[in-house]
This record gives C-alpha cells, structure tokens and sequence, in this order.
C-alpha cells in the first residue's frame, strides 16, 4: 500500500506504509498543489494546483508524464475516470475540464453540459 504526502512548498512524497520507505519524491511544483487522484491500477497519479494547471506522474518511476495547461484558474480538484482514460479536474470558478490521458487532449464542458470547441 502506498501513502502520498504534499505541502504547499515541497516537492510530492510516495511512501510505501507497510515498510515506512520513502519511494518516490516527484519534482516539479513551483506553487502549491491543491488536490491528488491515484488511477485505479495506481500506475499514475494526477495532481492539480494554484499554478493553474494538472499534472501526470508515473508513480513506478517518480517522473511527470504530462502538464496538462490551459486552466484560468486555480485548479482544486482531480479525479481519474473509472477506466483512467480521463482526468477530471474543478476549479475555482464554476468549470469542469476532462482530459484524454493518452492524447491529453482537451475536452471542455460547462457546468450546463453543452460542449465547448
């Protein structure tokens, strides 16, 4: 079983709880990080922050995979879809954002549902 850890100044922290072992620590923030979503086969993990944007990891190998840019504002919460095809992310503002993992394309939708080129 692993464990997360993050603050609003450090770097994100894998530990494994069974053996209280550091894994992984993933570099990459400037700013603080908001909200963590592991996919349901823990392979990756998403990660959404004040830096407006959603970031990809690969937690075998500690390493980001993707910064998905293109939000206006702080970005507070993620989730994987079931079959982690998609991350879903919610900001401050009344908006929704679904990304495609595997083209990290952009799927915007507004809180209405209408779709939004």
């Amino acid at each position: 079983m692993t464990f997360l850890a993050m603050s609003r100044t450090d770097p994100l922290h894998l530990w494994d709880v069974s053996t209280s072992d550091l894994l992984k620590v993933m570099m990459g923030y400037t700013d603080s990080v908001n909200s963590v979503a592991f996919s349901a086969n823990s392979a990756w993990l998403a990660s959404g922050s004040h830096a407006c944007s959603v970031r990809m990891w690969d937690t075998s190998k500690g390493g980001q995979l993707r910064i998905m840019k293109g939000h206006t504002d702080t970005v507070t919460s993620v989730a994987f879809s079931a079959d982690g095809s998609k991350i879903i992310s919610g900001l401050w503002d009344p908006s929704i954002w679904v990304w495609t993992v595997i083209h990290v394309a952009r799927e915007y939708r507004t809180p209405g549902g209408r779709s939004v080129a």
